[in-house]
Parts: C-alpha cells; sequence; structure tokens
C-alpha cells in the first residue's frame, strides 16, 4: 500500500480552500489563512482535525471549488445606466412669445391682426415702417393714459425678454445693404441702451411671390435676398444679438414666396405663413439653447 505523504504546506492550501467553500456556503465573506508565517509552522489552533483533512479530499468540495473560480472568471453584468428624459410641456405660441416685443412694419403687423397669433400688446408694428425711419412713428402701449409711444420707450418700460426686429421691405428699394444694415445696427444699440438684458434678434426679410411686380421692375426677389445676406453677415456672429432667418420657411426653391403663403398680393402674408413664421423662431431659439448648453457641458 503507498503512503501519501501530506506535508504542512498542502494542509494549509487544503484547509484555506475548504474554509472558503464553508463560508460561501453560510453566506459570510470568506478570509484567507494567514500569509505571514514560515511554511509548515502552524499554530496549534490552526492545525486540521482529521476531519477537516477528509472533508478537503472529497470530490464535491473540490468540484464546487471549481466552479467557483470558473464563476469568478466570466465577466459580471453592468449596470444599465437609466437616463432621465426631461418632461415635454406644450405650449401655445402666445403663451411662448409672451414676455417678447415684436417691432417692425406692416409684414410684422400681421401677427396683431390675425387672431390666434400673439397678444396685440407685444407687437409694436406699422405699415410704412423702416430701418431708416423707426424713430418717426409711435406704437399703441396698452389700453392706459401713456396712448402711443416710439418703440424704444415701450422696450424701456416693459424690458422684454427677447426683441424682434422685423422689416426691411421698406427699405430695399431706397437704401443700398450697407444703408440697410448701419440702420440695423444703430436700432439694436438703441434698444440696448433702454433694456441692456434683452436679446435682440433680427428677422429676415420675406420673399415676395414669382408674379409679384417688383421681380419685373428692381428684380425684387435677388434683391431680398442680398439684403438678407448683408444682415446675416452683421448679426450672425454677434454676443449681443444674433439673424434669424424665416425667408427660406416661406419660399419655394427659387426663392419665391410660395402661393399658399401669400395673402394676395405676393408680398404680405396668410395667416398660415405666421405660423411657419413662428416656428421658425421657435426652432432657432430652441437650435441656439441646445448649442449653448453642450458648450457650457464641454467647457466644465
Amino acid at each position: 500500500m503507498n503512503r501519501v505523504i501530506i506535508t504542512a504546506a498542502a494542509l494549509c492550501l487544503l484547509i484555506s480552500s475548504n474554509n472558503a467553500v464553508s463560508a460561501l456556503e453560510a453566506g459570510k465573506p470568506s478570509y484567507p489563512v494567514a500569509e505571514t508565517g514560515t511554511a509548515g509552522q502552524l499554530s496549534e489552533d490552526n492545525k486540521p482535525s482529521e476531519k477537516d483533512t477528509a472533508d478537503a479530499d472529497t470530490p464535491d468540495d473540490t468540484a464546487k471549488t471549481a466552479e467557483q473560480k470558473e464563476q469568478e472568471k466570466k465577466p459580471k453584468k453592468k449596470k444599465k445606466k437609466i437616463i432621465k428624459q426631461k418632461k415635454i410641456v406644450y405650449v401655445t405660441y402666445a403663451e411662448y412669445f409672451k414676455d417678447s416685443l415684436f417691432v417692425g412694419d406692416s409684414i410684422c403687423s400681421g401677427l396683431k391682426i390675425y387672431r390666434g397669433l400673439l397678444n396685440t400688446r407685444i407687437v409694436a408694428a406699422k405699415g410704412n415702417v423702416a430701418a431708416r425711419s423707426l424713430s418717426d412713428y409711435t406704437f399703441p402701449y396698452d389700453s392706459d393714459s401713456r396712448g402711443e409711444l416710439d418703440a424704444y420707450s415701450i422696450a424701456a418700460l416693459r424690458k422684454p425678454k427677447d426683441i424682434y426686429i422685423w422689416m426691411g421691405m421698406n427699405d430695399i428699394n431706397v437704401v443700398s445693404e450697407e444703408s440697410f444694415v448701419a440702420h440695423l445696427e444703430s436700432i439694436t444699440a438703441n434698444f440696448r441702451k433702454v433694456s441692456p438684458d434683452s436679446m435682440i434678434h433680427i428677422v429676415s426679410i420675406t420673399p415676395i411671390s414669382r408674379n409679384h411686380k417688383w421681380n419685373y421692375s428692381c428684380d425684387g426677389s435677388n434683391k431680398i435676398k442680398r439684403y438678407n445676406a448683408a444682415a446675416e453677415r452683421a448679426f450672425s456672429e454677434r454676443d449681443d444679438a444674433d439673424w434669424i432667418n424665416v425667408h427660406d420657411a416661406l419660399a419655394d426653391s427659387d426663392g419665391y414666396l410660395l402661393p399658399a403663403y401669400s395673402g394676395g398680393d405676393g408680398l404680405h402674408l396668410s395667416s398660415s405663413a405666421y405660423f411657419a413664421v413662428l416656428r421658425s423662431i421657435y426652432q432657432h431659439k430652441a437650435a441656439a439653447a441646445a448649442a449653448n448648453e453642450l458648450t457650457n457641458d464641454s467647457e466644465k
């Protein structure tokens, strides 16, 4: 009969495995046998009994240990990151633009002529207003004793969050592109003085119909494009003002006013056109806000 000689070091290894398995089965954390000391030297407390030695050699415990090791090799499943979505709240355009001031000509005045668009008190617009002559006009200010005020006085009293300057149709056949931009810059500076916390937006000139007389007399549609391009260059990169393109939302592929958006004369707008304009402004602001949020996150 061959004798099996078990050294102290081997016993130490067997005890460690057996204790680890027993602890795991009991649901308790397992601890290794002390790593200090000389191999083959065990204290009386750590010496294994005959029962422990027999248990350590059983095939079942060996199989469990191997299974546990196999489980440890398997990659742990990562917990899914839960992303909380922002609650979407739907509001009317009247609600969305309630803290705004629209200043402009007869095209801008459509915002208060058509019902269901905006509160009329936030629109300061009259038929012949132009960028070169805004200071010559006054506009109704609520129904109180103040009567009519110029646009700058209204802004000074109201301190709107946003000021939309929407004019230019009465300028393109009178002043040059450079003069038009200079007048817009002057208007922006004047509003900045009386309402420094307001964000100022320059809204593009809208298109005219393909058959409008200006297309025959003064190349009207192409002129509108040039004036818009000049304003875009001047305001699109500024911190205190920006430029909003509503022209393209109303135009066909050739730059002419879509028939559905014509108010009847090929120049003024239908009620559906104003919804398209307000939607374009909203989308512009939403895109700008998202871009600012990304910039702020990258700087953190």
